[in-house]
């Protein structure tokens, strides 16, 4: 392609007048050149001369073209001169910077889109159009960037360091560096297919307005509204976007009421990653069905399954937790599906995996879609036969659809359990909380909970938008950080830098003493104002649970903590503190352990190898014991499983007091043992080892890749299991699925199991091999097996609770309710339990920096 023809193409892109190459010769000059629209002769280049660190005065005006180019020769200047050139092609930019770069190691692309940014460009809202989003497209040595020049007074008003403080919730995605902005922009390219001449766009929740802008860069639309609830949000995509483009509009308002929009007055809909945002996305689906003309698009993201380990929402604003099949039945029932698509923005984020936006054929995603997707991206029509207006609910489907729960069942009572919830609301978490719900009703008390995602559609009692990491209560309630002061015990701060290895990348201890604060004003405040007679608090290795664990205990109030149990499908109580120190081990009273009874346990190992019930997300398994062992490479040797527990996982490292005597046996971290196990495999030709990490424990993962142990993270954990010929594990309920599996463990800490008999105990370092070599060869086993289908048996009948309908435990939900209504506060002759409620549920809408209507 000849230089002309290249201008040609540029001015067309862009739809641009005059434009200009800016180029640095060998000689170390800048080169200014000027190209003619209609192909005539160039006059000549303006040469300025540079030198180290200086650039001579240019002497061109501003803004002298609108379209400046440059193909390469940037690359050659050093750091130093490009931050003294970067301000002088700013100036001289009227608005369009096209860039084909070299990269290095040192100097990738994400490093040449951090200098531009840096210096007042964005990435040009055709970045998605012209740049595929594949793992080829940053992996090339040569690169083509695209700029926009941010407009002065918009720079000055929001500059890159303002942005920062509002990136939880707002994000401009053409100033953002790297793949995972591209990923949001890639959503709104594939928008742009659909967009035909004189359409009108709606783009809902659209935050800092970028994705607007996208889609007006050279399309034929020809109204393009934004609209966002914050107003800051609008401010900003009014001074950066609309004062470019005068199709551009922005409002602030809410997504479910639309009511400056006729019916059937638009013909796209986009809204990308809000739906998890709202207490009924039905709401707004109903909204744009009403706003498109039949025939048109709305075209929607939302995450994929954005869970931790323990299948818990670590997003704050994020109400709800999507799964493939929530999204297609919410969309299916106010859309026809035309195409679905699968996103990865590549990094990791779930697992390390490339970055994809591919098409699900036959809107059927595969086992391993399901699983690794970071974003589900539907493509539906409002169908061309539906009336202009969408028709009225009916009474059902209106108080199904409100934000507000229906009455609670328990009326009259007066007794109230407050309850706090971070688990994923599968159908068995739904499950359970009712059923819990309704035997509490019999008893006469009210539950309400405090979750941190809210179900869909709502259930029958009060459930409240609760936060889950220390940092979003300040952000949550801004106000009582103030109200509270901040003060923090030594043993505060443990739970403070426990909480903050549990964000990615960690937070600072200023934010998380503000959460401590807030935490505090929050509690106190709903302690008095709804007056509980009882406290169910989850998740014992979560800092908010222990710091409201001691606020209940200083006014004697009744608490338990739950937690999944040590068997899938049951939950557990714990009186204090971390289950490492569980009621099973502490309690006097709690260590006389009966005798095997075969028959029991044969009832319970049926119920768990019949039907294989999940305690966390993972993988479905359609590969035998057999085959994996083959996939593994261990055929005829003595395979380990090492099963990495959550202990420090969770952020229980090794600043704990006594963290070394707590319950490790000389292997105070996930790490050590690891290690040593490994240094005893590697002697034994015939003996292989594969280590399981906890997702959430990053040191010991590095040092296994670093070491060359085997890795293993995308198997089903109990075909794992049932590979193996030991399992060795410290802190993890797993152990204890092995007795179902029939597997002996090498136990290298003093849990639950410590001092039963039940295992092969490594109570010192010098006995490691010794028992791993007894575990190996099945030394005793006979007995230790009958001990550990004894604990087994004994712990499902005196200390787990049933949380599914056929769970063979001796107690159940029922028995649950049947406790707490005995030992609660006594309330009677207060106000009802719903006023209560109602009185500080405003309160805290009112305390809360978004309130949810």
């Amino acid at each position: 392609m000849s230089i002309n023809e290249f201008v040609q193409d540029l001015l067309k892109f862009f739809g641009t007048r005059s434009i200009a190459e800016l180029e640095c010769s060998e000689e170390g000059d800048l080169l200014w050149q000027v190209h003619h629209q209609d192909g005539q002769t160039c006059p000549p280049a303006v040469k300025v001369p540079m030198t180290y660190q200086k650039l001579v005065a240019v002497p061109l005006p501003e803004a002298a073209a609108e379209t400046v180019f440059s193909v390469g020769s940037l690359s050659l200047l050093g750091e130093s001169m490009l931050e003294t050139l970067l301000p002088e092609m700013r100036r001289l930019l009227g608005r369009n910077l096209w860039m084909t770069i070299e990269t290095t190691d040192s100097r990738n692309r994400i490093w040449w889109e951090r200098k531009f940014l840096a210096h007042g460009f964005r990435k040009h809202p055709l970045t998605p159009v012209l740049i595929p989003f594949e793992e080829s497209a940053y992996q090339a040595q040569t690169q083509i960037l695209i700029f926009e020049k941010i407009p002065e007074t918009a720079l000055v008003r929001h500059p890159l360091s303002l942005l920062e403080a509002e990136r939880n919730l707002h994000m401009d995605m053409l100033r953002e560096p790297g793949i995972r902005s591209d990923a949001h922009l890639a959503r709104y390219a594939l928008a742009r297919e659909h967009i035909q001449t004189g359409a009108v766009i709606l783009d809902a929740a659209c935050g800092l307005g970028y994705g607007c802008a996208i889609l007006a860069a050279g399309t034929d639309a020809t109204r393009i509204v934004g609209l966002d609830c914050s107003d800051w949000a609008v401010e900003y995509a009014r001074l950066h976007y609309a004062s470019l483009d005068p199709r551009l509009e922005f409002h602030q308002g809410d997504v479910t009421q639309l009511k400056f929009l006729k019916d059937a007055s638009v013909d796209l809909v986009v809204s990308f990653e809000t739906l998890e945002h709202l207490p009924n996305p039905n709401l707004a689906l109903r909204e744009f069905a009403r706003v498109l003309k039949p025939g048109g698009y709305f075209i929607g993201s939302v995450p994929n399954l954005w869970v931790d380990e323990q299948g818990r929402n670590p997003v704050p604003y994020h109400l709800h937790v999507y799964d493939f099949a929530q999204f297609h039945d919410q969309i299916g029932r106010w859309f026809k599906w035309c195409q679905l698509y699968r996103q990865n923005a590549g990094g990791g984020w779930k697992r390390p995996q490339p970055r994809q936006f591919v098409e699900v054929p036959a809107l059927s995603p595969s086992t391993e879609d399901q699983r690794d997707a970071e974003w589900w991206l539907c493509v539906s029509q409002k169908p061309a036969g539906t009336p202009q207006s969408t028709p009225a609910l009916s009474s059902g489907d209106e108080k199904r659809l409100s934000t507000k729960s229906s009455a609670p069942t328990a009326t009259c009572a007066t007794t109230v359990v407050l309850a706090t919830n971070y688990l994923l609301w599968t159908p068995a978490t739904r499950w359970m909380w009712e059923t819990l719900a309704e035997e509490l009703a019999r008893q006469h008390c009210q539950l309400v909970l405090l979750s941190t995602t809210l179900p869909n559609p709502p259930l029958a009692f009060p459930i409240s938008l609760h936060p889950y990491l220390l940092r979003d209560f300040a952000r949550m309630f801004p106000n009582m950080v103030e109200t509270e002061g901040l003060s923090a015990s030594p043993a505060d701060l443990h739970w403070l830098r426990a909480d903050i290895s549990r964000a990615e990348g960690g937070y600072d201890m200023q934010a998380a003493l503000n959460g401590l604060a807030a935490l505090r004003g929050y509690f106190k405040g709903i302690l008095k104002k709804l007056q509980p007679g009882f406290l169910l608090i989850a998740d014992n290795t979560l800092a908010q649970t222990a710091l409201t664990h001691r606020m209940a205990w200083d006014v004697h109030l009744p608490v338990q903590i739950y937690e999944r149990g040590l068997l899938p499908d049951t939950l557990m109580l714990e009186s204090r503190g971390i289950q490492t120190w569980s009621d099973m081990r502490t309690h006097w009273l709690a260590q006389e352990m009966p005798a095997t009874n075969p028959a029991r346990f044969a009832e319970i190992q049926q119920y768990y190898l019949t039907r294989r019930p999940q305690k966390y997300p993972q993988p479905n398994s359609r590969t035998s014991a057999e085959e994996l062992r083959h996939q593994l490479g261990v055929h005829g040797k003595k395979l380990i499983v090492f099963l990495g527990g959550g202990y420090e996982a969770n952020g229980h490292g090794q600043n704990t007091t006594n963290y070394d005597r707590s319950f490790f046996t000389g292997y105070p971290t996930t790490k050590e043992a690891l290690m040593a196990i490994w240094r005893l495999v590697s002697k034994r030709p015939n003996t292989a080892m594969v280590f399981k990490p906890h997702p959430l424990d990053p040191e010991p993962y590095a040092v296994a890749k670093l070491e060359g142990i085997p890795i293993v993270r995308d198997v089903n954990v109990h075909t794992l299991i049932e590979a193996a010929d030991v399992v060795a594990a410290q802190y993890t309920t797993l152990q204890f699925e092995a007795v179902l599996f029939d597997k002996p463990v090498l136990l290298l800490a003093r849990s639950a199991w410590w001092g039963r008999n039940a295992t092969y105990e490594v109570d010192c370092p010098e006995m490691l091999e010794t028992r791993l070599e007894e575990a190996l060869e099945g030394h005793r086993w006979p007995e230790i097996r009958s001990q550990a289908q004894a604990f087994l048996c004994w712990i499902m009948d005196s200390f787990l609770i049933g949380a599914a309908p056929e769970v063979p435990t001796r107690r159940n939900l029922k028995d649950l309710a049947a406790y707490i209504a005995r030992v609660a506060m006594d309330s009677r002759g207060m106000p009802p339990a719903l006023q209560r409620w109602a009185e500080t549920h405003a309160w805290i809408e009112a305390q809360r920096s978004h309130p949810i209507s």
